[in-house]
């Protein structure tokens, strides 16, 4: 009985410094800074020098305004995809129809 005690603990501290050993990386570069959590938004920050910068600190949250700096220079934009893919209506056949079934309202 206290051996199965002894093991019982020792396999929890193994478990506890398997658990200590994978560290978190120190930093993470979003794509989508949309998916920033309460936590992480004192640690957002916005390339320096980029076309666009906020007009207020971006670590409040909430909606972000930008201003162009590169006002002069042509505008790049990215045109929207559908969600779910790049595909065009046309291109894909109609659904086939449901089997036939018996609705019971029980």
């Amino acid at each position: 009985t206290d051996d199965d005690k002894e093991k019982v603990t020792t396999a929890d501290k193994k478990d506890d410094t398997a658990n200590k050993k994978e560290k978190e990386p120190d930093s993470e570069i979003l794509h989508n800074p949309t998916r920033v959590v309460k936590a992480q938004q004192r640690l957002i920050s916005l390339p320096k020098g980029s076309r666009y910068q906020p007009i207020k600190d971006i670590t409040h949250g909430g909606i972000i305004l930008v201003k162009d700096t590169q006002s002069n220079e042509p505008e790049t934009l990215v045109e929207l995809a559908k969600a779910g893919g790049p595909t065009k209506e046309e291109d894909l056949p109609e659904p086939s129809p449901p089997e036939p079934f018996e609705y019971r309202d029980e």
